[in-house]
């Protein structure tokens, strides 16, 4: 075969047997940014032994064979060979020698070498006497194998201050590589570990590892440095805005920073800094120092009329320089308004809704924070949905300028919100026709402006009924819709009315002796366990029903323990009453949760008009729990020797002056008061001066808003 192929590509025939060795794989190292070269002569050893014409033997050592980058019949020498490397370009196969290997085409290599740069493995063939034989090449990485020596980049490089860290610019690592070189390692191919992090005071071991771990090879070596204590023993201050006399002058109020300086008046550096460290070069910032003023550290300091001696202090050293400062007047203002709009009819707007910003002669700016220094010129109405323009005039300059500028002012419609704290204050009994004059009121608008029918009289001729003419009272509950129509803007608010008819009928009372050798309670309490047996605060005379008992009357007014309570209803089992007075003469006052009159069970609902009214008796805290959901006009009005109150879960309104002129009561207990939904107007007017409102946190800002103008 062999010889057959020299005579086809016109070589001259040598006898050959086969190569001696299998062709070893090559491996080549790859440094970063770099390639890797195959000279093929210098990296391929490859050898054939040699024939006698007979086919014999000749017992001759192995002939090397020597890479030639012609084609096939251009030398007639066979002792050479041929590499053959892939391609993906097209070729032309009666142009040249290809070679066909796993859908791959090799073609004849006509360098005397082969780069690579890329890590991977390749596939080449040699081509000797018309046979292929495959060799691979290995492309690793050139990692560094061992850690030769480590030393200082220059003589003091590694002579430091406490606190600061060693960094690669410090250190020379000598390192050799896998493939034999010698050579610098990059800081990405090391790590450096002090056992603080930072330099301390004194001598440190400083460990540099590599970060590509090898199975051979040093891997670590350390180096020391000296840390001397981080103070600063003098250094100079500089300004950029030193006069040629040497002298440094700035406008009041401009200001020095110790940090972010492109933002100040003027730029402060230090210079030739100097440390105990002998061998720390002299150093510049312009940044890690603070100004003192006083016993203070501080970012900034802002400069006076005068001669200002500003203390800079840089690592417990502390140096003057002194700057004198001239007044700057305000040369022009600009104003603009940030709040949400202004309603209609107001004269005045917050000033804390426009911002004024000054500009001095300097240039400099400066948002004026004092609005003592400005004013909105005065005789002015806001207008709805229009552009109002105002003046703001600004005070603060010194050489008695009137600086002015405009503002903008989005005019609202402050249309009526709310139809609120509605209390009927006329006739109740059956047949009573509803007279709109009877009703007191309060407003809110949208400006949250509270207007109350009680101060502004003529807030009532807006009141209507719309639904109907008239209503007449019926005996029980009668419930209807009041509306207040707000004309200007043809807008209507409604609150519901609820009104117990009474009937027209004379009251009986039943009087019950009370117990002489009881004492007078501090505590008047309304409770849900009336029956509870030994308990002051909850048991009352109960009376056993008997065989026959006796008609008990709606509406009528019946005396149970000192207390009188007035049927508000009754289903011949059982009913409601409110409590309507007490008797004079009693010494003490316990208001059950449910009574027994005339044998039927009744349960106590709410405390009428005037119920205890000027009552002596009451002293103390006055606890109103129980089934009671409603407290009427005047209720506890004037009763001075109560201290404390507790509104009850179930309490919804407290009607107005319910506790005027309780000149004792200091503490209001609303925590409990979660259905309470209305406050009638002076309900606790007139109490002890500093009385508190103890309120849930979650319902302070409620409470707030229903207790305006309550007090």
């Amino acid at each position: 075969m062999y010889e057959g192929w020299c005579i086809d590509n016109g070589c001259e025939y040598t006898n050959y047997d086969s190569l001696s060795t299998v062709i070893p794989d090559v491996t080549l190292y790859l440094n970063n940014n770099d390639s890797a070269t195959l000279e093929y002569d210098s990296k391929l050893v490859i050898e054939i032994t040699h024939l006698n014409e007979d086919g014999s033997d000749s017992k001759q050592s192995p002939s090397p064979l020597y890479f030639t980058g012609r084609d096939f019949g251009q030398t007639n020498k066979p002792d050479n060979y041929h590499i053959l490397v892939p391609t993906t370009d097209s070729v032309n196969r009666s142009q040249q020698l290809v070679y066909t290997y796993e859908d791959k085409n090799y073609i004849v290599s006509h360098n005397n070498s082969i780069e690579f740069t890329k890590l991977g493995t390749y596939l080449l063939f040699a081509e000797v006497c018309g046979c292929f034989y495959p060799f691979h090449v290995n492309v690793k990485e050139c990692s560094i194998q061992s850690i030769n020596d480590v030393r200082p980049s220059s003589e003091h490089a590694l002579d430091l201050n406490v606190g600061e860290k060693v960094t690669p610019d410090m250190l020379i690592v000598d390192v050799t590589y896998v493939n034999g070189k010698t050579g610098y390692a990059s800081p990405d191919e090391y790590s450096i570990t002090l056992p603080n992090n930072v330099i301390q005071e004194g001598t440190n071991t400083c460990t540099i590892s590599l970060e590509n771990q090898n199975e051979t090879g040093i891997k670590q070596r350390t180096i020391v440095a000296t840390g001397y204590p981080d103070v600063a023993t003098d250094f100079t201050i500089r300004c950029n805005k030193t006069n040629d006399d040497g002298t440094i002058t700035l406008n009041e109020g401009d200001i020095l920073k110790s940090t972010n300086q492109k933002t100040a008046s003027a730029i402060l550096s230090l210079e030739d800094i100097k440390y105990i460290n002998p061998f720390k070069e002299p150093e510049a910032t312009d940044e890690g120092f603070k100004f003192i003023v006083g016993n203070q550290e501080l970012d900034t300091y802002k400069i006076s009329v005068g001669q200002n001696d500003v203390r800079i202090r840089y690592k417990s050293l502390e140096k003057t320089i002194t700057i004198f400062g001239i007044q700057s007047d305000v040369k022009s203002i600009s104003a603009e308004y940030i709040g949400k709009g202004a309603y209609e009819g107001f004269t005045e707007i917050p000033l804390s809704d426009v911002k004024v910003t000054i500009t001095r002669e300097n240039d400099t700016t400066e948002i004026v924070k004092d609005t003592s220094l400005y004013c909105i010129e005065s005789d002015y109405v806001i207008k709805r949905n229009e552009n109002n323009f105002l003046t703001v005039i600004y005070k603060g300059a010194s050489n008695s300028k009137t600086l002015k500028a405009t503002i903008c002012v989005n005019g609202l419609p402050n249309t009526v919100k709310e139809l609120t704290n509605v209390v009927y204050e006329g006739s109740d009994h059956v047949g009573t026709k509803i007279n709109l004059d009877d009703f007191n009121f309060s407003i809110i608008m949208d400006s949250g402006e509270v207007l109350n029918s009680s101060t502004s009289k003529a807030l009532k001729a807006n009141l209507t009924l719309k639904e109907t003419d008239e209503i007449e009272l019926h005996e029980g509950n009668n419930f209807f819709r009041i509306y207040y129509e707000d004309t200007a803007n043809n807008k209507f608010v409604s609150s519901k009315v609820s009104i117990i008819g009474i009937p027209n009928s004379p009251t009986a009372d039943i009087n019950a002796t009370p117990n002489s050798q009881e004492k007078d309670p501090t505590t008047v309490t309304v409770t849900e366990n009336p029956n509870t047996s030994g308990n002051t605060e909850t048991s009352v005379p109960n009376a056993t029903p008997t065989a026959t008992p006796l008609a008990v009357t709606k509406g009528k007014n019946y005396i149970v323990k000192n207390i009188k309570y007035k049927v508000l209803s009754f289903n011949g089992k059982s009913g409601t009453v409110t409590v309507n007075g007490y008797s004079k003469s009693s010494k003490s006052i316990t208001v059950a949760s449910t009574i027994y009159i005339k044998g039927y069970k009744f349960t106590v609902t709410s405390i009428s008009n005037n119920a205890f009214k000027n009552c002596s008796s009451l002293k103390g805290t006055v606890k109103i729990n129980g089934s009671i959901s409603k407290i009427g006009n005047n209720a506890f009005s004037g009763c001075k020797k109560i201290k404390k109150i507790v509104i009850g879960k179930k309490i919804s309104s407290i009607g107005a002056k319910a506790f005027y002129n309780c000149k004792s009561l200091s503490f209001v207990d609303l925590r409990q008061a979660k259905c309470l939904k209305k406050i009638g107007s002076s309900s606790f007017k007139k109490n002890k001066k500093g009385r508190l409102f103890k309120v849930k946190p979650s319902t302070k800002q409620y409470f707030i808003y229903l207790l305006k103008g309550k007090y």
